[in-house]
């Protein structure tokens, strides 16, 4: 009974004053509400609470989903596309941003608003055939970039005013945060044109040792990287034309990843704005 008291008082009573319901985690409880029955087969969640404590206590089987730091600019792509995609983020996740913009025909849920007046998470779903679609139409690579990354395809093609260029990115033995980017070149060399995500690698928590543990402001303090693939997407300004894509990714600092510690290694491949 104290336990069930505890419960209301917290996500239920609190959660109703809008003086405190910015300080309680009624979102993540909402989130878990929404996520519970959901058809799709794979579900990916960006969330600056970045161990997802609150939606995994109320839903156990998110543990074997995908999570990510809201910050992170790519969208997570299952290694094996088996249904329809679903992807949670809370609101201002980069996810949330750029999933329903780089994606074709993603169907974005509405939500209701909270008493702050605002959505309390972001949620759309993409499905099978359209991800496969998608990503018939890349061009194939395969190439390891170190032991972290391997580029596994890439697409480009003539926007109105320049290029846009996507790259799909195969996980080896990740580890913190990167940066993924595409420096344009033109046909001297010289460069026309650099685009950079912030990117953490998918995590769950199927091996979590440490149940739901204290979270760590930096990444997660538990569970594993996941084999989820991530998909990056970069735009270019710039003239009709033919120009060599530097496709690349570097180590960003963990403790402040403004900062670039190393580069990892990088590809050149030709692309065409015209």
């Amino acid at each position: 009974m104290a336990a069930a008291h505890e419960f209301d008082a917290y996500f239920r009573q609190r959660a109703q004053d809008a003086d405190s319901y910015g300080g309680v985690y009624a979102s993540r409880f909402h989130m878990a509400q929404f996520v519970a029955h959901r058809p799709e087969t794979r579900i990916y969640f960006a969330d600056s609470d970045i161990t997802g404590h609150v939606v995994r206590m109320f839903v156990p089987a998110t543990d074997q989903d995908g999570w990510q730091p809201e910050a992170s600019a790519a969208i997570p792509i299952p290694s094996r596309i088996e249904g329809d995609t679903l992807y949670v983020g809370v609101v201002h996740a980069a996810l949330d941003q750029i999933g329903p913009e780089w994606l074709p025909n993603v169907h974005v849920w509405p939500q209701p608003l909270n008493l702050l007046n605002q959505p309390d998470f972001v949620a759309f779903s993409w499905s099978r055939p359209d991800a496969e679609g998608f990503l018939e139409h890349m061009t194939s690579v395969g190439q390891p970039l170190g032991s972290d990354f391997e580029l596994g395809a890439y697409a480009s093609s003539r926007t109105a005013d320049g290029l846009m260029t996507y790259a799909l990115w195969r996980p080896l033995a990740p580890s913190g945060p990167y940066d993924m980017y595409i420096h344009l070149l033109d046909a001297s060399g010289r460069q026309v044109g650099q685009s950079d995500r912030l990117v953490w690698p998918v995590r769950d928590f199927r091996a979590a040792s440490e149940g739901l543990g204290p979270v760590l402001r930096g990444y997660f303090d538990e569970g594993r990287e996941a084999e989820d693939r991530l998909l990056t997407r970069h735009e270019f300004k710039l003239p009709a034309g033919q120009y060599t894509a530097e496709i690349g990714l570097a180590h960003r600092d963990p403790q402040n990843p403004a900062n670039i510690t190393a580069a990892v290694a990088s590809v050149r491949l030709p692309v065409q704005a015209d």
